[in-house]
């Protein structure tokens, strides 16, 4: 019998593990492969059983992005006979920022907060950290270990810090998941103004337009 994960992760080895009994009424020497689709990966000659014996193989194939969305047949063959099992290659976590807000502008001092939707578009399970940068090694906050599986989302939230230094200045920051490495960051700018500003506007259908002397006077 052939035992093999059901699916693995591209990247991942492929662990078989199969047992080889000699059913028949006399000892005998075999020799034991291990094939993948069809291919001899490993052969083992000189294999010897006694009657009702048992032996167990174990065996390792390795998986790349070019095996994604395949089903490898594994076989084990001793002799004449043989055993198979298929094993469903997934492409790796693949997280991805969406939907990225902040609440800019904002006050010097003030703390500024950055949403994001954080989607896993691989076929596998995945963790990351979720971080935001203010350059590539200043870490302005962090949400760890984000889980997600395969297709779901979850929204995030982090917090910016400013200061009076940041007066005038347009705050550029980049949201990743994971390192980073891939080149997914995505870019975040937050507006710190020098001065507060007011806009004013007057709603003249609910205002009053006249007036009596020494009465009050509505402006909305």
């Amino acid at each position: 019998m052939v035992d093999a994960p059901e699916n693995v992760t591209a990247g991942e080895p492929i662990n078989v593990t199969a047992n080889v009994t000699n059913e028949g009424d006399l000892q005998g020497t075999e020799t034991v492969e291990f094939l993948r689709n069809g291919t001899v990966v490993v052969s083992e000659s000189g294999v010897s059983l006694n009657v009702s014996e048992t032996e167990q193989f174990e065996f390792t194939t390795e998986t790349n992005d070019s095996d994604i969305g395949s089903n490898l047949n594994l076989t084990v063959r001793a002799g004449e006979r043989s055993d198979s099992t298929t094993v469903t290659v997934l492409s790796p976590p693949d997280f991805n920022i969406t939907n990225v807000t902040t609440d800019d502008p904002v006050a010097p001092g003030a703390t500024a907060t950055v949403e994001a939707t954080i989607r896993n578009d691989g076929d596998s399970a995945g963790t990351e950290d979720v971080r935001l940068l203010r350059g590539p090694d200043d870490e302005v906050d962090v949400v760890e270990d984000v889980s997600l599986d395969a297709g779901e989302t979850t929204t995030v939230k982090l917090a910016v810090e400013t200061d009076e230094t940041d007066a005038g200045e347009t705050i550029s920051l980049e949201l990743v998941a994971g390192d980073g490495a891939d080149g997914g960051g995505v870019a975040v700018d937050i507006e710190v103004p020098a001065d507060e500003r007011f806009n004013v506007s007057i709603d003249a259908n609910a205002s009053d337009t006249r007036i009596v002397e020494g009465e009050n006077l509505t402006v909305v």
